[in-house]
């Protein structure tokens, strides 16, 4: 587990005109993020990074107001560097009640610049460090590195399909129960320190709402009802444009992330940890069919 402030050193260097564009597109870290973009986003090129600099919003975002912000970005870097040991033990211990047999050692976390809040492919953790979330509270770096490493080993275990692959109503079902298993575990994988540290989350923030959400009966009932019927849909329905089936599937409900969470928090209460590590390695269908049934108490 290594946390690699290179990237941003880099893209810093950019900015004050010591290094090329060039030298940032080439790091390992920008190098995981137009894997992503390509993979989900229909590509990133230079040209969108110099555009975002400017502040223009499209493909890669989050780095128009970076100028503004870089004195508490150069704060966070600090605390981050200063908490870096402790904190990658964390993250290996959190990884560890989920996946013990799972290598770690591994595991590149690299802070950012833009794209994303945070994305974890099986190549390493990108997470943007021009983030409000993080200048108000840095430990939830902690919590979304977490959360973003989960993702990198199930990547590693399972493989996680291309939006370019969805075309039918059975590639549309297997790609959201992919999401729905590998995010729920991300957002499960940070539950218990969340938990245990007092920070269940906000409505400010739809990561931070995550764990509201969660921890409220009646909004997970509406959820996992709103679950059913888009299930129901995907074993029956005959045509949905991928726009209309990533609005119902990925939406601001965030059903994959919540409902999923709130499958393997159940898993936990009724069967124990040993069944929520074997559950982890189940095929993304078979993992949904098994466990089903511990939603029914929302039902």
């Amino acid at each position: 587990m290594n946390i690699d402030f290179s990237a941003v050193e880099v893209f810093l260097s950019y900015m004050q005109g010591k290094s090329s564009l060039d030298d940032v597109w080439k790091h390992s870290a920008y190098k995981i993020i137009r894997q992503h973009a390509e993979k989900f986003r229909g590509g990133l090129s230079k040209e969108q990074v110099k555009m975002a600099l400017n502040g223009e919003k499209r493909r890669y975002y989050g780095v128009g107001d970076l100028k503004e912000n870089i004195d508490e970005v150069k704060h966070l870097m600090e605390v981050i560097q200063a908490n870096e040991e402790a904190w990658q033990a964390i993250i290996v211990q959190e990884l560890d009640r989920v996946v013990p047999d799972e290598k770690k050692d591994d595991i590149t976390i690299y802070p950012v610049f833009g794209y994303d809040i945070g994305i974890g492919l099986e190549q390493g953790v990108c997470i943007n460090l021009n983030e409000n979330i993080f200048f108000d509270n840095p430990r939830q770096f902690l919590y979304l590195a977490i959360h973003e490493s989960t993702h990198t080993v199930y990547g590693r275990i399972h493989g996680v399909p291309s939006i370019h692959d969805v075309e039918s109503p059975g590639d549309m079902r297997t790609f959201f129960n992919t999401f729905f298993q590998t995010e729920g575990y991300a957002v499960y994988t940070t539950l218990r320190l969340r938990k245990e540290e007092g920070h269940m989350g906000s409505d400010d923030h739809f990561i931070l709402e995550d764990y509201l959400v969660i921890s409220d009966t009646e909004k997970i009932r509406v959820l996992v009802k709103k679950y059913d019927a888009l299930q129901a849909n995907l074993e029956s329905v005959a045509e949905w444009s991928l726009q209309e089936f990533m609005k119902k599937a990925f939406g601001q409900e965030r059903l994959a992330y919540r409902v999923g969470c709130t499958m393997i928090k159940e898993i936990e209460e009724e069967m124990g940890m040993e069944e929520v590590t074997k559950a982890f390695y189940l095929d993304p269908d078979d993992f949904i069919e098994k466990y089903d049934h511990v939603l029914d108490e929302y039902r």
